[in-house]
């Protein structure tokens, strides 16, 4: 079972494999969130503005409990970084109905003998799913065996494997993407969502996690197109649960829905991710801001 275990025999430009691989790194500040953040803001950009060293631990479709074990993950490693800039909007209070998959299972098959990697996976698995994994852990690689393939592992100890361009940035962990969207094309219905317990608790434990370690926690909440919040029905109890954070960790919250680029879908990709160019205006106004 080792054999699967082993980090190594995976691809380096997979972004979660290559957040739980870092070691020793001493940085000023650590993004970490959903895809809003992931491929939001540019670590590079920014440090060259504010000359500042960042890293972006942000994953695709995220939920706060996956943010949990990556951070703790990463500060066992001998990691370091003296703030940590959280993503907080509607849809990470929301993340069932928000992702299709909030917690990718798969990537903390390895990390099972930790309490709360098995706390994680039973929140957001079935009953079924977390029995037959905890019970049979064979299983949890088999049934995942399109990323576990034994057969490519075999082969990487006998093949030079092909070097695959990755998608983020290798030293700092951003994916910046090209791409535009029609609003014309585009059917904003009205949303409702309702804040989620799960998330509500893995919030919590990053809070408790980075206090214990004395590092500062700033929530910010990304920019998306503004017909995407005018048609969110339920904003201002978002808002409301933001504040009650705020007044009982003592937390900063800062709102970047604000920015004119909202207003102008050449900055974005789809309607909540902005592309190259919104990036770079996003990353600007978070230096100016996010240190004050």
């Amino acid at each position: 079972m080792n054999f699967f275990k082993n980090l190594e025999l995976f691809p380096p430009n997979d972004k979660i494999i290559w957040i739980q691989k870092l070691e020793n790194e001493d940085v000023d500040y650590v993004l970490l969130g959903s895809s809003r953040l992931y491929s939001g803001l540019n670590c590079l950009y920014i440090d060259s503005l504010i000359n500042k060293k960042g890293l972006n631990l942000g994953t695709n479709a995220a939920s706060y409990a996956e943010n949990f074990l990556l951070l703790k993950k990463f500060i066992s490693q001998g990691n370091n970084t003296e703030i940590v800039f959280l993503n907080a909007d509607i849809y990470n209070f929301n993340s069932r109905d928000s992702y299709s998959v909030p917690l990718h299972f798969h990537y903390f098959f390895n990390f099972w003998d930790d309490i709360e990697v098995r706390e994680a996976v039973e929140y957001y698995s079935s009953t079924a799913q977390f029995f037959r994994w905890n019970t049979f852990p064979g299983l949890r690689f088999i049934e995942y065996n399109f990323h576990y393939s034994p057969i490519i592992l075999l082969k990487s100890f006998f093949v030079e494997p092909k070097t695959k361009k990755s998608k983020f940035d290798l030293s700092k962990g951003s994916d910046i993407r090209i791409g535009n969207f029609s609003p014309s094309l585009e059917n904003f219905n009205k949303r409702n969502f309702t804040i989620n317990e799960s998330d509500q608790l893995y919030l919590i434990k990053i809070i408790d996690f980075l206090k214990k370690y004395n590092i500062k926690l700033r929530l910010i909440r990304p920019p998306k197109f503004w017909m995407v919040e005018k048609n969110i029905s339920n904003v201002d109890e978002f808002f409301n649960h933001i504040n009650i954070i705020k007044k009982d960790f003592d937390i900063n919250f800062i709102d970047f829905q604000g920015l004119n680029i909202v207003y102008d879908s050449s900055n974005f990709r789809d309607p909540t991710h902005l592309n190259e160019i919104g990036v770079k205006k996003f990353s600007s106004e978070f230096a100016k801001k996010a240190f004050r």
